[in-house]
């Protein structure tokens, strides 16, 4: 949005028009946005016209230096979070129970906000118990709530799940949403190669003729 105490902003072209300035009165300009990217970025306002002399600047010269134009660097928050997934045993048998631990981490030097992660536990896995470090967590839907996550600081999902059936399963966790940037990572694009996400492998191996093989 584009507030002007008084005249009128256009924002195509940046434009803002007084039809006059009352002397020893200061009009304002009040601009909310929304960064786009994680580059910093110089906000700008100079005179662009005026009928009258100033005596110590010149009217849409570009000149930095003048005093009637003044600049603002707008340099938004980065954060770096990433994520992993383990498991106390990757290659159990049917009917076996495993703990796999979620674990999320800002490694960045800001604190995260709006931080959610999704944790989807397939089928073939039924989960017994699902114990979030902080926020809430969705079993159904996979989705883990976190909230804030300081900097330097790192939060766990615990899930213990039955094994109900043969066969390779992925479990995957990626962060789905982030009030910040992050450094090296868009959340919820499904970029395995980003930190923000990971893929665990548990495989259960098929029984024949009392040998044990595992599925491809």
């Amino acid at each position: 949005s584009a507030d002007p105490s008084s005249g009128t902003y256009e924002p195509v072209t940046g434009l803002w028009t007084l039809a006059t300035v009352p002397n020893l009165t200061t009009p304002t300009l009040q601009i909310v946005a929304v960064a786009t990217s994680a580059m910093s970025l110089t906000n700008t306002a100079e005179v662009f016209s005026v009928r009258q002399f100033d005596p110590d600047s010149i009217a849409g010269n570009a000149i930095a230096g003048e005093d009637d134009q003044a600049s603002a660097v707008v340099t938004p928050l980065v954060v770096d979070v990433k994520v992993s997934a383990t498991v106390d045993n990757a290659e159990p048998l049917e009917g076996d129970v495993v703990t796999i631990t979620f674990t999320t981490t800002n490694e960045g030097t800001v604190g995260a906000t709006g931080l959610v992660a999704r944790a989807l536990v397939p089928a073939g896995l039924t989960i017994l118990s699902a114990v979030p470090g902080s926020g809430v967590y969705d079993p159904v839907t996979g989705r883990w709530v976190i909230g804030n996550l300081s900097d330097g600081v790192s939060t766990t999902l615990v899930v213990t799940a039955r094994v109900d059936a043969r066969g390779v399963r992925e479990v995957p966790i990626e962060v789905i949403e982030l009030d910040q940037f992050d450094v090296d990572s868009l959340p919820g694009n499904n970029v395995e190669s980003e930190d923000d996400q990971e893929t665990l492998i548990i495989r259960a191996p098929r029984l024949l003729n009392k040998r044990l093989f595992l599925s491809r």
